[in-house]
């Protein structure tokens, strides 16, 4: 099965494919090739020797479906598209693995560079000119969910591995004079350009939050909009033809108020996780724990290119809220 869609005809530089929109897709179509070759695929330096410029550029695709080496090469290519496009998700996905970013090198890397070195070098360092200039806040909040929910399925060592081999050949792309401006280029199109998905991003995600998921998942604010929609037009509908009698107008009633019931309570429990939520970060921020310097919002902000104590600072405004603290940094 194709993962990946060839691109739509373009009209004003709009892109339509999912993998060069959002960041959980393309990471996931990258794992989803590599686990879907099985035990055929290639060593991955032979793989990565395969792959070329051009494979990692948005909109590309790895032709030669009868070479081995450039059939091998296609999760590689698809992974470092995605890292090219959205390096935000490293950093939060290595951290929910728990790896050392100052350790070695996993031993079956292609590359020696510790995460440290890589996560400094273009085009993984975190700069503006690396996020899209429309989507970049839902574009991060996406990644650090993503992070959180799939990073058990990242947490094999030879998945480890091949991750790290692909930010290592990334990188070398781009310390070389002939490949970087190519592939700077690329990018800063991308940047500019309108996504297919445009307005999802912009109205469905732009409330989007990780708290949303976990076992005690938040009910998503567009849920709750559509819900208080719903139910302030509800007393506005046209009556039925015939006329209610007196136990049919009882019964609406009752359920009408059952249905706003239902609303105010699910509105309290909100309020009151989040509520919960925002004591409980008061406290540890009162405490000074030093959990606080990695915590995952903190570390999304310096990912974003904020500075530690203007992060800082924002995020204890907000009482650890990252979409908010991002939008004070911003504002």
């Amino acid at each position: 099965m194709e993962l990946v869609l060839p691109a739509l005809p373009k009209k004003d530089g709009l892109v339509f494919r999912l993998d060069c929109t959002l960041p959980n897709f393309a990471y996931s179509v990258a794992l989803s090739l590599r686990l879907g070759a099985g035990t055929e695929k290639l060593d991955d330096s032979v793989a990565l020797r395969s792959v070329v410029v051009a494979d990692c550029l948005p909109g590309a695709t790895v032709d030669g479906d009868d070479d081995p080496e450039r059939l091998a090469a296609r999760p590689h290519a698809a992974l470092m598209r995605a890292m090219l496009l959205f390096p935000q998700v490293l950093r939060p996905l290595l951290a929910a693995l728990s790896v050392n970013f100052d350790a070695s090198a996993p031993a079956d890397s292609a590359y020696k560079t510790t995460w440290s070195q890589l996560l400094e070098k273009a085009p993984l360092s975190q700069h503006r000119e690396s996020r899209h200039n429309r989507h970049a806040l839902t574009h991060a909040v996406m990644s650090d969910a993503y992070a959180k929910l799939v990073a058990p399925l990242w947490r094999d060592p030879g998945t480890l591995a091949w991750l790290h081999s692909c930010a290592g050949r990334l990188v070398q792309m781009f310390e070389s004079s002939l490949f970087a401006g190519e592939l700077a280029e690329a990018r800063q199109s991308w940047c500019a350009a309108p996504l297919g998905l445009q307005d999802a991003l912009e109205l469905d995600y732009k409330d989007f939050s990780s708290l949303e998921l976990g076992p005690e998942r938040r009910t998503p604010p567009c849920i709750e909009r559509a819900l208080g929609s719903l139910l302030a037009a509800a007393p506005a509908l046209p009556q039925a033809a015939q006329p209610l009698d007196e136990e049919e107008e009882l019964q609406r009633a009752l359920r009408l108020s059952a249905a706003a019931e239902e609303s105010r309570e699910r509105r309290r429990l909100v309020e009151e996780q989040d509520r919960e939520l925002q004591e409980s970060l008061a406290v540890d921020q009162a405490a000074g724990q030093s959990s606080e310097e990695t915590s995952s919002n903190l570390a999304l902000l310096l990912e974003m290119g904020f500075e530690t104590d203007a992060a800082r600072k924002a995020l204890a405004q907000t009482n650890g809220d990252a979409a908010a603290a991002i939008a004070i940094l911003t504002s």
